[in-house]
């Protein structure tokens, strides 16, 4: 049996190792598996947390767990707990048979693929997205381990008996106790209650971290060299610029005032070159035993923009109260959810949906734009899409339409192919294929009670026919519509009215 959770998928992020860690990069892709953008906003919380409510010169794996779960819990996620022990292969399979993601510690150090392999130990978090009960190897997110690609992740393969020793080198080294799954809950948090939040933990801290951490060296430095304090708060500022950056990008989707967001982002720069000066001064009277240094004294101008940003911030939140109330009211539309739309291909007009394509980016079904609706466990459903290709490229390969996911991990698409025929595919597979005289209109996915699959189409002046069945579909997790295409594409734009009825 293979099962692979269909809705983790590599990170988009290009932030490097020493701004977002490898623990963070492995839940941030956790995050962005529940709704769209939800890894900008695990980002926001756990840098938040990070730099304002925790003043501990030393964070170890507990309290990063700690903060994980806070964060996770503000945005509808659930954080499970499980010993390291005998039965931890049956336990992770039992997760992922639950389309609970696991995230297991290890050791680089173990690890063969890694830089760090037999030179030196680095803690490591591996997100484990499935699992091949016949080859005994799990399905996870990684990076390819090299200094200057450890940004990016994608998906890999490791043994049952590799993860079993990256653990235990993880226990012995860091004592490492546990691993976790986390697990998606019935609630839809609001992005502008994530951000209102974030804004007040700032604005509520008493005193900055960054000056917390060297006064505490100042004054018992033992244990604790240098070379690790500077890289704490060379940390701690990188830190900041993420979380400044991600709050940015935010404040710009939601319309929040250019004015403002230009000193937000100004502000930001400066405040981000002062604390790296004020670091850098601290630093160099460690090396030269200069005593008289004074940390409130030098670091009197970047207190003056902390507490510029801090009244901007304040000037956001009140825009921001507006857009809860607004998003209160979307409440019961938001089963539906865009994905992968950063560069703007679906637009939304009315009722009706637009996919505006012109890319040389070459879309598969996981990567590409769509707009999914979360489907219940054994729910019956008819899902209709009327298709309208308002502009057709003149040369390029396509198909559009229904998509739609299993619990297994299975992605199909339901949609028409250039214009010529419509197809049943999976992945890149075809399954069954329809030829059509005239425009497609309407497309069909219908599951009835005997958990058939029911595939019908309409084109151009006729009324809609069944044309293919099969009982051979896992159940689904999502349904929705999306695209996918070879080569680039020149200016092609498909209308789309999609409409679920739901079956008791």
């Amino acid at each position: 049996m293979t099962l692979i959770l269909p809705f983790i998928h590599p990170n988009k992020d290009n932030y490097l190792l020493d701004q977002v860690n490898c623990l963070e990069k492995t839940l941030l892709i956790v995050a962005e598996g529940k709704r769209s953008y939800f890894s900008n906003y695990y980002l926001i919380l756990q840098k938040c947390f990070e730099l304002y409510h925790s003043s501990n010169l030393k964070i170890d794996f507990s309290q990063f767990c700690k903060n994980t779960e806070k964060v996770m819990s503000l945005l509808g996620l659930k954080v499970h707990y499980f010993p390291l022990c005998k039965d931890i292969h049956t336990i992770i399979r039992e997760q992922i048979n639950l389309q609970r993601p696991v995230l297991v510690s290890g050791n680089l150090k173990a690890l063969y693929y890694s830089h760090h392999y037999n030179v030196s130990d680095w803690m490591h978090l591996f997100l484990i997205k499935g699992y091949n009960a016949t080859t005994g190897v799990y399905y996870i997110m990684d990076s390819a381990q090299k200094k200057n690609e450890g940004y990016k992740y994608d998906e890999f393969v490791i043994t049952t008996e590799m993860l079993e020793s990256l653990a235990t080198s993880s226990h012995e080294t860091y004592n490492t106790e546990y691993f976790f799954s986390i697990e998606s809950l019935h609630v839809e948090p609001l992005e502008s209650e994530l951000l209102i939040t974030c804004i007040n933990e700032i604005l509520n801290a008493p005193i900055y971290n960054e000056i917390i951490a060297m006064e505490q060296h100042q004054e018992n430095n033992s244990g604790i060299t240098t070379e690790y304090i500077g890289t704490k708060l060379l940390g701690m500022v990188k830190s900041k610029e993420v979380l400044n950056a991600e709050l940015v990008i935010q404040f710009k989707r939601f319309s929040i005032n250019s004015t403002l967001i230009e000193k937000i982002e100004e502000t930001s720069a400066q405040l981000i070159k002062e604390w790296k000066t004020v670091i850098s001064v601290y630093l160099k009277s460690l090396i030269t035993e200069n005593r008289s240094f004074s940390v409130q004294v030098n670091s009197e101008k970047a207190i003056i923009l902390e507490n510029s940003l801090k009244t901007y911030l304040k000037e956001v939140l009140i825009m921001l109260y507006s857009l809860r109330e607004i998003q209160q009211k979307e409440m019961p539309e938001m089963k539906w959810n865009t994905e992968n739309n950063e560069e703007g291909i679906i637009q939304s007009d009315e009722d009706m949906i637009k996919f505006c394509i012109q890319t040389d980016k070459e879309y598969d079904y996981n990567n590409s734009p769509k707009f999914m609706y979360h489907i219940k466990p054994n729910q019956n459903f008819i899902y209709n899409v009327q298709i309208s290709i308002a502009q057709e490229p003149k040369v390029s390969a396509y198909q559009a339409g229904i998509i739609f996911r299993t619990k297994l991990g299975e992605t199909y698409i339901w949609g028409i192919f250039n214009n010529e025929k419509v197809v049943l595919s999976k992945s890149i597979d075809p399954i069954f294929s329809y030829n059509v005289a005239r425009n497609v209109e309407i497309l069909q996915v219908r599951l009835e009670n005997n958990g058939d699959y029911v595939f019908s189409v309409a084109d151009q002046g006729t009324s809609i026919v069944e044309v293919y069945r099969t009982n051979m579909l896992s159940d689904l997790s999502a349904i929705g519509i999306g695209f996918r295409n070879w080569y680039s594409v020149n200016s092609l734009q498909l209308d789309l009215k999609s409409h679920i009825e739901l079956i008791e």
